[in-house]
């Protein structure tokens, strides 16, 4: 790296955080090939995270552009059945299929995410990295778009595991 990850005084959970983030792109790159995509994105990972409004926020923007990258997140703009807008409305998405659909069309398989975490998975989707430093999750929120992304994480990414990173960050948080 050109650039120094500093967490902050005492910041130990930014530090989980960073540490899981370095975990979560190493294991996307197949065949340990050089992806400079990937690259930049751990850089800009590293830049934004000590100002973060909330971490959190931030590595779950990382952990989506990473399926991104990987072709396997869908997009959260509009319904895959009635093509409406999801612009401020819950939805439905399947990991497993990445299908994505409004309340009114719903899937059976699909998780319906509250209308806060509707609302923050679509604005990291279209934002990325630089539009999810400021936004701030409810421990609800956090909850409901970590299972998601852990999902998609499972169905996507052979041999995936939860970065050992998370497990030291649920000990800082005495969860």
């Amino acid at each position: 790296t050109v650039e120094t990850f500093e967490a902050g005084s005492g910041d130990l959970e930014r530090l989980c955080l960073f540490q899981a983030g370095l975990e979560i792109v190493d294991r996307s790159v197949v065949d340990r090939s050089a992806d400079e995509r990937a690259f930049d994105l751990i850089e800009r990972f590293m830049r934004l995270l000590p100002a973060a409004s909330d971490p959190w926020a931030l590595f779950f923007a990382l952990e989506i552009d990473v399926l991104k990258l990987a072709g396997s997140f869908p997009s959260t703009a509009a319904c895959a059945c009635c093509r409406r807008s999801l612009e401020g409305a819950a939805f439905a998405i399947e990991a497993a299929s990445g299908f994505v659909s409004c309340a009114s069309c719903g899937s059976a398989k699909g998780r319906t995410l509250s209308s806060g975490a509707s609302a923050l998975v679509r604005r990291m989707d279209e934002l990325g990295l630089e539009g999810a430093g400021g936004e701030k999750l409810d421990r609800s929120e956090r909850k409901e778009i970590g299972e998601l992304i852990h999902r998609f994480f499972v169905s996507h990414m052979e041999g995936y595991r939860l970065p050992y990173a998370l497990r030291l960050c649920k000990g800082v948080n005495g969860q």
